[in-house]
């Protein structure tokens, strides 16, 4: 981490990660020295808006490495983006061909498996 690890962060905590999504637009990412939140917007079948906003402690923004820090998050998030935005596109291709077919959820997969049944259940799918 770029900043102090949030106090009472054991050693699990303090070289991984969390993240929670909350269904349906917000995931959050709990870091051992700050917090990330997604909101995602749809505007359209394959088109979707996201707004991101890191969070940091009031002590960490008064620390003199804190500028440095924001901006190392900052470009890891974008080095991270950057590597999945050709597999996403690929893949959103890939779901356009008429060969395409549904496939199943992974066991690993649950929350994301009730979401989509809730939503079907309201549309009146099943």
């Amino acid at each position: 981490p770029a900043l102090p690890p949030f106090p009472g962060a054991d050693a699990l905590e303090r070289r991984t990660f969390t993240l929670l999504h909350i269904f349906p637009n917000l995931l959050v990412s709990f870091f051992t020295d700050h917090m990330q939140f997604y909101r995602l917007f749809p505007e359209g079948p394959e088109r979707v808006h996201m707004e991101k906003l890191f969070c940091y402690p009031p002590e960490a923004m008064a620390l003199p490495q804190f500028d440095d820090a924001v901006e190392h998050n900052e470009r890891s998030f974008i080095e991270f983006r950057d590597e999945d935005i050709d597999a996403v596109l690929v893949l959103q291709q890939a779901y356009r061909s008429r060969h395409a077919q549904p496939g199943v959820f992974s066991h690993l997969e649950r929350p994301i498996w009730d979401f989509a049944r809730w939503i079907a259940d309201r549309m009146g799918r099943l």
